[in-house]
C-alpha cells in the first residue's frame, strides 16, 4: 500500500454518513433560494467538507413534486458505499400515485444512522 492509497483510506474512514436538509437550513429559508425541497447525502468530515455527496431534489413533473437524484461523476462511488440508502430507496419501487416525501426520506436516513448536519438555527 502506498502513501496515496493509505491517505485515501484514512479520508474515507474519518468521514461519517450524514445529510443536510438544505431547504430547511436557516440560510436557505432566509434568502428563499428556490421552492424545491432539497437534501444532500454523503460522507462528511467532522471539521467540515465532504469526500462526496449526492442531492435529492423534489421537482415538478406532471403536476406533482417528484424526487430527482443528482450526483457529479467524482462522487459516483458513494452511491454504492453509503450504507443502506440506495437499497432502501430501491425497495420503495415506482409508485405513480405517491412519491416519497422529504420527511419520509429524512426518517429513512435517521433509521439508517445518518447524522443530521442541517444548520436549522442561524448565528445569534
Amino acid at each position: 500500500m502506498n502513501d496515496k492509497t493509505r491517505g485515501e483510506m484514512k479520508t474515507q474512514i474519518s468521514a461519517v454518513p450524514g445529510f443536510y436538509w438544505v431547504s430547511k437550513a436557516w440560510w436557505y429559508t432566509k434568502y428563499q433560494y428556490e421552492d424545491n425541497e432539497k437534501i444532500e447525502i454523503g460522507f462528511y468530515f467532522p471539521g467540515g467538507g465532504t469526500s462526496g455527496y449526492f442531492t435529492i431534489e423534489w421537482v415538478s413533473r406532471h403536476n406533482m413534486k417528484v424526487p430527482l437524484l443528482s450526483v457529479l461523476d467524482d462522487a459516483w462511488s458513494i452511491l454504492i458505499t453509503l450504507p443502506g440508502i440506495i437499497s432502501s430507496l430501491s425497495k420503495l419501487g415506482a409508485n405513480y400515485d405517491k412519491h416519497i416525501t422529504p420527511k419520509e426520506l429524512v426518517n429513512i436516513l435517521m433509521e439508517l444512522g445518518y447524522k443530521d448536519l442541517t444548520d436549522y438555527e442561524g448565528p445569534s
